[in-house]
């Protein structure tokens, strides 16, 4: 990420508090803040203004990761408990000036963070934090995982967290609808194909015209998704059904006729 002089001016005042639309940050918290992203300074006799030090080591992060990192945690919720200010009026005012440079704020949860203007964000919030479901948690970690390959600028290791993601759920579809699935050999084309085939979504076929998913809502936290799954029917085909052991909604919406895709997704929208 990488900001113009003008704009790190502004953000630098964001850091230390001094815009008022964010709490104030001491000396000593500056120099806490900013050894999380790689500094080594102490607080004592000798330290500079605190908008100059909030300035001098964001140049030295400008067009590194770490800057992206930094904001983030600025703009963590946790930052604003207890105090006046609130992240909503922060985001605002510094979206003024980082949209000059390709980045805005976004909300994600509770929280707010950056990303490139224009750039589709999905936003995941856990529906129970404190789930103790297995393949839930599976879900909630691979999701968590490639928001923060995401920031880091490892992309080829969220795909790899995403393969992981849809894997589980190809699996776990292809288990509660197939008597016997045979065991997974990594080859995910294969196991999309099979599944597609379960499903009765195989793109070769004419009459293929829309497929929705239609969740009925858990009573109690934890307990299993029914899925009434309308798909693509021949000759007035029976609806055909499954139950997820997480309680994940789903949708497959038609590409185009013949064609259609499957969407895992927990609480998530597109901007």
């Amino acid at each position: 990420m990488k900001i113009s002089e003008n704009t790190l001016r502004i953000l630098a005042k964001v850091v230390t508090g001094d815009s008022a639309v964010t709490p104030y940050r001491s000396g000593p918290m500056l120099v806490m803040l900013f050894n999380q992203f790689g500094s080594n300074d102490c607080y004592g006799q000798g330290f500079p203004s605190r908008w100059k030090f909030a300035e001098d080591k964001l140049r030295l992060m400008n067009g590194k990761t770490a800057l992206r990192q930094m904001v983030n945690t600025i703009f963590d919720a946790r930052e604003f408990i207890g105090k006046e200010q609130k992240p909503e009026k922060a985001a605002e005012h510094l979206n003024q000036y980082l949209k000059f440079d390709g980045y805005e704020l976004v909300r994600d949860g509770e929280h707010f963070r950056v990303r490139e203007t224009g750039a589709v964000a999905v936003q995941f919030d856990t529906p129970f934090p404190k789930s103790q479901e297995v393949n839930h948690l599976f879900i909630e970690e691979q999701v968590r995982k490639c928001d923060k390959k995401i920031e880091e600028g490892d992309f080829g290791g969220a795909i790899t967290n995403a393969r992981s993601l849809v894997e589980a759920v190809l699996i776990e579809i292809e288990k509660q609808l197939s008597p016997n699935p045979p065991q997974y050999d990594g080859d995910l084309i294969k196991l999309n194909k099979r599944v597609q085939t379960l499903l009765n979504l195989d793109p070769a076929r004419k009459d293929t015209r829309t497929a929705s998913f239609k969740p009925t809502p858990s009573i109690l936290p934890g307990e299993s998704t029914n899925f009434h799954i309308q798909l693509p029917t021949l000759n007035h085909q029976p609806i055909t059904r499954f139950r997820l052991p997480w309680p994940t909604p789903m949708t497959a919406m038609a590409t185009k006729p013949g064609q259609a895709k499957v969407e895992p997704s927990i609480g998530r929208s597109l901007r």
